[in-house]
């Protein structure tokens, strides 16, 4: 700070000047803690007191893990009636009811599924078909159409018939008369794997028989067309892994414990 003195008539008077520089820091320095203050202000204004904060996540998470756990009643809710729909036939048909024709493993569901997503059934060549009665397919199939889901049933089953082997035109027109007379709706294709042998005039037998459903006589190769590899069995020549003898004990123990889950 410069300072001069000043001669008048009353004396000699000192007087101060301010230096510039320091005037402007002063001024800089007031707005930059005004800045500072309204800054703290506004963020407090802004932002929740944290117990706030904490109750809010905490009452977020509670309403999360309670929606979790409605979801939870509703997937098991729905599991357990589809294991009870599928277990109980609407007619009473059990297992255990339909057991010898089983057995005979006349018809078989794989659990493989046709390209539109329908369940497969299939007539493997067996020798047991030359003494199989109309009457058995009938109460066979009765029992394991009501097997899948609704949303499967829905697509309409595709039937493989292997008549490969020694399988004559004989059986298997009977097979698919019962399905035209008590199937017709739930059935979408029949597949009829034709032996190389399969005489011209059977093939015209076959065509001319009305059915409410496909009917298609094809070669193995064809069936692919229709059904991926992956959904037939061995004897079709496909990879899906089926025991037959296991699906009947496992089916049977499925039904038994819910029909007595139902009585408690």
């Amino acid at each position: 700070m410069l300072m001069f003195s000043r001669n008048s008539q009353y004396g000699t008077r000192r007087e101060n000047t301010p230096n510039p520089a320091e005037t402007d820091n002063s001024i800089t320095s007031f707005f930059t803690r005004s800045s500072e203050k309204r800054g703290r202000t506004s963020m407090k204004k802004s932002r929740p007191h944290s117990w706030h904060s904490t109750i809010q996540k905490g009452l977020a998470r509670a309403r999360s893990r309670s929606m979790g756990r409605d979801r939870e009643k509703d997937r098991a809710k729905r599991a357990s009636s589809a294991l009870i729909n599928g277990a109980r036939r609407v007619d009473g048909l059990r297992c255990l009811d339909v057991m010898k024709e089983m057995e005979e493993g006349l018809v078989l569901l794989t659990g493989g599924r046709d390209r539109r997503g329908g369940a497969v059934l299939t007539l493997p060549q067996t020798p047991r078909r030359e003494r199989a009665r109309p009457e058995d397919y009938k109460k066979l199939l009765d029992y394991l159409l009501g097997v899948p889901c609704d949303d499967v049933r829905e697509l309409g089953f595709t039937v493989v018939i292997d008549m490969r082997g020694n399988s004559s035109w004989t059986t298997v027109k009977p097979i698919l008369k019962v399905l035209q007379d008590y199937f017709a709706n739930s059935i979408h294709t029949a597949l009829i794997i034709k032996p190389d042998n399969f005489w011209q005039k059977q093939r015209t037998n076959l065509g001319s028989q009305k059915y409410k459903f496909e009917t298609h006589l094809i070669s193995l190769d064809s069936l692919y067309k229709s059904v991926d590899p992956s959904q037939l069995t061995a004897d079709l020549d496909g990879s899906l892994s089926y025991d037959h003898s296991i699906w009947i004990e496992m089916r049977c123990g499925l039904e038994d414990f819910v029909w007595q889950s139902s009585e408690l």
